[in-house]
């Protein structure tokens, strides 16, 4: 047979190039099944070679992920004992009756915290240049918080750390197949002992209400006198023209019950459900030291008391500060502005009749306090109270 021509061969190419049109146009439409094309590959043994390569780095990330984990829990460990270790430290800050805060005893407690809990370690080491106390500069308190040395101390920043320095660095399990054998770790805390802006239930008042401007005006180093007749005596003896007062909160007379109770308790929640019931306070849980209010009053010290005052005696005490006085007799009032913290003491009157006592300013931790939110805050504060520690970031 002869050969086909090209004419021949040219038809062929182009029946086949039809059929092969045809065929891609009905793809996924026929019933025809689709012919498979398998590619064989030729095996070889570079597979297990292969898998021991990859498992030397493997293993090593393993080994690592161990050791970070390790190091983790450690940190955040130091970290919660660094919070409580300042929280403490600051809660110890809060001054005496006499104002004499003991700073040592400060640095005591952060080591006691610090080592109970860390109990892990037989013995921890907190630095003494670690602990920094002083007084934080409320005008920085949002941005470059400032701790100052001076005036009363309400600030304590404690660093604790695993070192060459103290306590050694953290041994690591594997870090060895890097070069690496151990780990350093530092946590810092800093706490703020609160200042209160309101006086819950359960806080330790006394019923007796002094002038604000004698108060704030006179020397107030050296204690006033305050007479049972309600006269108050100053530095150098000068009887002055106000008078102080007794107050019963919660009650619409100076019942001797109410006056004792308060003497030796403090505020009870049916004193302000009923100053909140008389329209006195605005919210019925607690007194806003920055609210002005109205309370029933009597000039002097009632006789009822005379065996009461002897029991709270040196002991730190919220007394009320009033600007205003309204009626007489029964129908007197006291306008009530602020708030401080004073401790009494009895003394002989220079006439030998009446109780007089003799207060001074004095300094008070209190947790049923509620302190103010903003760190910023200066105004409206109760002079010479302290709350409930907080931690700042």
């Amino acid at each position: 047979m002869a050969p086909p021509s090209r004419s021949q061969n040219l038809i062929i190419l182009v029946n086949v190039s039809m059929k092969m049109v045809q065929s891609y146009s009905t793809f996924g439409t026929s019933k025809q099944p689709t012919p498979r094309v398998t590619v064989r590959f030729k095996r070889s043994g570079n597979l297990p070679i292969l898998i021991a390569v990859l498992l030397v780095p493997i293993v090593g990330m393993l080994a690592l992920s161990v050791d970070v984990g390790y190091s983790m829990r450690k940190h955040d460990e130091l970290q919660r004992a660094a919070d409580l270790a300042a929280l403490a430290g600051a809660r110890q800050l809060v001054p005496n009756v006499d104002g004499d805060q003991d700073l040592d005893g400060v640095r005591e407690k952060i080591q006691e915290t610090a080592q109970n809990r860390l109990s892990d370690l037989d013995s921890f080491t907190v630095l003494k240049e670690d602990i920094t106390i002083g007084r934080y500069d409320t005008a920085t308190a949002y941005t470059n918080f400032t701790i100052k040395n001076n005036g009363i101390f309400d600030t304590v920043r404690v660093t604790l750390r695993r070192d060459e320095s103290a306590n050694n660095p953290l041994p690591l399990f594997f870090g060895g197949i890097f070069g690496i054998v151990e780990s350093e770790a530092m946590a810092t805390a800093t706490a703020v002992v609160q200042r209160p802006i309101a006086i819950r239930p359960g806080a330790d008042i006394l019923p007796f209400a002094i002038p604000a401007d004698l108060w704030m005006n006179e020397n107030t180093e050296t204690p006033l006198k305050l007479r049972g007749d309600g006269k108050i005596i100053n530095a150098k003896g000068q009887v002055l023209s106000k008078d102080w007062g007794t107050i019963d909160f919660g009650t619409r007379r100076n019942e001797a019950a109410n006056l004792n109770y308060q003497v030796l308790n403090g505020l009870h929640e049916s004193h302000m459900t009923e100053l909140y019931r008389d329209g006195r306070i605005q919210i019925r849980s607690s007194i806003d030291s920055r609210q002005e209010i109205w309370v029933r009053a009597k000039p002097g010290l009632p006789e009822e008391l005379n065996e009461t005052i002897p029991l709270i005696e040196q002991k730190a005490r919220l007394i009320p500060l009033f600007t205003q006085s309204f009626g007489t007799g029964r129908e007197l009032e006291y306008k009530i502005v602020n708030w401080v913290v004073v401790a009494l003491k009895r003394v002989p009157n220079q006439n030998g009749h009446d109780m007089m006592l003799e207060v001074q300013p004095s300094y008070l931790y209190d947790g049923l306090l509620r302190p103010s939110q903003d760190l910023c805050a200066e105004e409206g504060l109760i002079v010479g109270a302290f709350t409930s520690p907080v931690l700042i970031d």
